[in-house]
């Protein structure tokens, strides 16, 4: 039916089209934001429900939420995002900087991560953005972002944010340790080596502090373990490759 009109269609094709229902459901403008996101939860219960983040993109909408989307866009941080197909084009890239701009503003103080729930806390932290977003802080955020792309780029070429070097898949607690423990060591020493601090290396068969801190499926979210794997890939980075 490529390149074909409706009125093209036999007749029959057409009755199905026009026989077919379409579900709606309108929301006023009274509903709150807890009302839309049950409304995005229960809708998506399918077979494959959306992601955090495309949730996120439906229900807080604003200046920040758009900020997040351009950014994700860049090429050069694309590149450090090696994702599995069933990540592609499903927002991943924007979770992922969700996560480097909300820990970063938190640290060292990760309580709110802990009791309310990774999701929760983002869900809490994009919203609080969108209704105070202003231009200084873009400009001090896109500094940041394109401050720790160069680093990454140069550090880990052929890695990105991934765990090892060509691998596909991105551990988001390794995520975190590494995008926000080399922003606040950029902060602390511009000049910086770039190079892997050995230190951070992933290697099972040599577990160090800092794979203890990232392992695990559970409770890796804690405040203290947060703050500690971000301290290690801090001064990992600082000490440089020792």
């Amino acid at each position: 039916m490529n390149d074909t009109r409706f009125s093209q269609l036999p007749a029959s094709r057409q009755r199905m089209f026009r026989n077919t229902p379409i579900r709606m459901i309108v929301l006023s403008a009274n509903a709150t934001e807890d009302v839309r996101k049950e409304m995005f939860d229960r809708i998506n219960t399918s077979s494959v429900p959306l992601l955090a983040m495309e949730t996120r993109r439906g229900i807080y909408r604003g200046d920040f939420t758009d900020f997040i989307i351009e950014l994700a866009k860049e090429p050069h941080y694309q590149a450090l995002c090696p994702l599995p197909k069933f990540f592609v084009n499903r927002r991943e890239e924007e979770e992922l900087l969700l996560r480097f701009f909300a820990f970063t503003d938190y640290y060292p103080n990760y309580g709110q991560v802990e009791a309310k729930g990774v999701a929760k806390f983002l869900d809490s932290y994009i919203q609080q953005k969108n209704q105070s977003f202003k231009e200084d802080e873009k400009k001090q955020k896109l500094a940041a972002f394109q401050e720790l792309v160069d680093f990454m780029s140069a550090v880990y070429p052929n890695q990105g944010f991934a765990k090892k070097p060509n691998v596909i898949g991105i551990s988001k607690p390794y995520f975190e340790a590494i995008a926000v423990g080399a922003y606040l060591a950029l902060k602390d020493n511009p000049g910086i080596d770039r190079c892997v601090p050995n230190a951070l290396i992933i290697d099972k068969t040599n577990r160090n502090d800092f794979y203890s801190a990232i392992d695990g499926r559970y409770q890796t979210h804690t405040a203290k373990k947060i703050k500690k794997r971000i301290d290690l890939a801090k001064q990992a980075f600082l000490n440089g490759n020792h």
